[in-house]
């Protein structure tokens, strides 16, 4: 029998915890009156220490190569993945083989492909079945696999992987679950009522923040907002795409 293989564009991001015990410290700080009665003046002044006590946690489901570039972001983060090395990747897709590809190219290759997923599973399968340890064979298995993770992050770090990650120069999956993190983010404090403006300068890429663009050649041509028009036009399931573009016509 063949394996089952499924071909998406969406990866998946939920929201599944928020430390919402340091909120009120937050918060405090936040509307703290000092050197002119900003109410943001500490975070102004640059003591974002207290966005280090903020936890959040999301679970994650993208592609092999999404991941990789997400555990790069290292400090104040904390990462579980799956392990290709004791189990198999098709527990990442509820017993079926399931690939992350851009919206475009499933519409233009998809077919093709797909059979080629389809002959390497059959091939990683056979060899796992045999004598071969299933950390080896995993070696046949493209980077389009997806993978489980959960993720943890603190206010101050989330910040750093947003700011590098909603930029136009990420690529578009992994800027497509930035974009998923920071959209959850924004509900939940809108449902805690924090002024999240007061956070959002932190978290966001220099450009929709402080109106320079780290890469000079793209200044000033509304990038952000363009790039992530594409993440969401190739990941975004079709009843989401209107409320996120509408969400990045918000700070971009």
């Amino acid at each position: 029998m063949a394996a089952k293989i499924i071909i998406k564009q969406n990866p998946t991001v939920n929201l599944i915890d928020f430390e919402a015990k340091n909120v009120e410290m937050l918060r405090r700080v936040m509307k703290g009156k000092t050197h002119g009665g900003s109410p943001d003046a500490w975070l102004n002044l640059g003591f974002t220490v207290p966005l280090e006590f903020v936890d959040l946690t999301y679970e994650v489901y993208c592609s092999r190569v999404c991941s990789h570039q997400m555990v790069r972001h290292r400090i104040g983060t904390s990462f579980i993945q799956h392990s290709g090395r004791f189990g198999y990747y098709k527990e990442c897709g509820n017993g079926t083989y399931t690939f992350i590809l851009p919206r475009s190219l499933i519409k233009e290759k998809g077919n093709e492909i797909e059979g080629l997923f389809s002959e390497i599973i059959s091939k990683y399968e056979l060899l796992a079945s045999s004598k071969v340890p299933l950390e080896e064979a995993r070696r046949v298995i493209p980077e389009s696999i997806q993978t489980f993770l959960i993720v943890k992050f603190n206010l101050r770090s989330l910040g750093s992987f947003l700011r590098q990650r909603l930029c136009s120069m990420a690529q578009p999956e992994i800027r497509y679950v930035a974009l998923e993190m920071f959209s959850q983010l924004s509900k939940k404090f809108d449902e805690l009522q924090i002024d999240s403006k007061l956070v959002n300068k932190y978290l966001l890429p220099p450009c929709a923040t402080m109106g320079y663009c780290l890469n000079v050649e793209k200044a000033n041509q509304g990038c952000l907002k363009n790039g992530l028009f594409r993440a969401i036009e190739e990941h975004a399931p079709e009843d989401k795409i209107n409320e996120l573009k509408s969400f990045v016509e918000s700070f971009a």
